[in-house]
């Protein structure tokens, strides 16, 4: 026959081979593995020889449960007389593979497989993550709101609860809230008007006017105080 002299781990070891004899032509041998259960992509590693002018065909099948199986890896005709090595890329989703040996129309077509192997890929490590940094230190707290202050969600509740008021009022505006007021809020009672916020504090927006409040009694009449407000 054609195949190689010698084992390709250490030249006087062991290999598996195809033996073409009359009547074994065009004759398919096949080897397979057992089942088994992949957690990733893997790699099946093997040297193969492949050396005659009547040569036939060697490849590599993997079997999954959906698809069955499929070729992933061949060779067909003289290969030279050396041994060769070949790695084939496994599927996360297989479950078997198997060599198939087929032999050509001659006896020249002896061909053989040595030190297969089996290794799954090792993913990469996680990027080491970044330095945490220190959190960030709240804002000083503004001196506590008394129980008669009233919550005002929006730039219209705000404005009705200082026009309307008869009475000292205190009206408070949630922290981050940024109300737009289209006119000035006029307070005509002789009242005293506290409009404040906590923590980052609101924004009132008087879009450009020159004045929020059009406070119509100013001496003795109307007061104002805010507290924890920025306006723009």
């Amino acid at each position: 026959g054609t195949g190689p002299s010698e084992d390709h781990t250490t030249g006087s070891g062991y290999y598996v081979y195809t033996e073409v004899v009359r009547g074994g032509y065009n004759k398919l041998h096949q080897l397979e593995s057992p089942l088994f259960l992949l957690q990733q992509d893997a790699t099946l590693s093997f040297f193969y020889h492949m050396y005659g002018s009547d040569m036939g065909t060697l490849f590599v099948e993997a079997n999954d449960n959906e698809t069955g199986w499929s070729t992933l890896w061949s060779r067909t005709g003289d290969q030279g007389n050396s041994w060769l090595d070949a790695a084939v890329i496994l599927p996360a989703s297989t479950t078997k593979v198997r060599f198939n040996g087929l032999t050509g129309s001659g006896y020249r077509s002896d061909m053989a497989l040595d030190d297969v192997s089996f290794s799954q890929f090792t993913p990469p490590s996680p990027p080491p993550l970044p330095p945490s940094l220190p959190p960030l230190s709240p804002p000083p707290p503004l001196p506590p709101l008394s129980p008669d202050f009233v919550a005002a969600a929006s730039e219209a509740q705000l404005r009705n609860l200082i026009q309307d008021a008869r009475a000292d009022v205190s009206v408070y505006l949630p922290p981050g809230a940024h109300f737009k007021l289209g006119s000035p809020i006029s307070c005509g009672s002789n009242i005293k008007v506290t409009v404040a916020s906590s923590g980052e504090g609101a924004t009132l927006d008087g879009q450009e006017q020159s004045r929020l409040f059009n406070l119509k009694y100013l001496t003795g009449r109307c007061s104002l105080t805010l507290r924890g407000l920025t306006l723009v």
